[in-house]
């Protein structure tokens, strides 16, 4: 049955958002993960999170949420981080390198990015499988690079 148009005890309608509720771990990656149970979202590095369909998936897997839980106390209190990702470990599409060539002063406003626009930018590009795909999403993106401004940023 779907949850569109049911009402709560106060008369409000409401509806699932998400098809289920994620217990996250800022330093998940540094948890030894026994059950496999993890998943990274996105472009973390060290965030990691154990997603549930149902309360009752949750009670079945108690024992499991406390032991990762106590692991992930352990690691908070012995202080443990990863190393941040330096800008240099992720690809550059070739595409974008055939852009630095063609035009030295896009490459050149590439560079004075901050390493985390230049980091969001690359995985951006990185992400799209094909090429012309990664080509597109380098043109789009010029004009932000030029104004200095970060994958997310809108214009000022």
């Amino acid at each position: 049955m779907s949850d569109a148009g049911r009402v709560d005890a106060d008369g409000r309608d409401f509806t699932h958002t998400k098809e289920y509720f994620a217990l996250g771990f800022f330093q998940g990656a540094l948890l030894k993960d026994p059950k496999k149970v993890l998943v990274q979202l996105g472009q973390t590095h060290a965030g990691r999170v154990m997603k549930f369909s149902s309360a009752r998936e949750i009670a079945a897997r108690a024992a499991t949420i406390r032991a990762y839980v106590r692991e992930a106390i352990a690691v908070e209190q012995a202080g443990l981080r990863l190393k941040p990702r330096r800008t240099s470990e992720f690809p550059v599409p070739a595409e974008l390198t055939e852009w630095f060539r063609r035009d030295p002063r896009f490459k050149r406003a590439f560079e004075a990015l901050t390493p985390g626009r230049q980091r969001s930018y690359l995985y951006h590009f990185a992400a799209a499988r094909q090429s012309t795909t990664r080509t597109a999403r380098i043109e789009k993106a010029m004009s932000a690079i030029f104004e200095g401004r970060g994958f997310l940023e809108r214009r000022r």
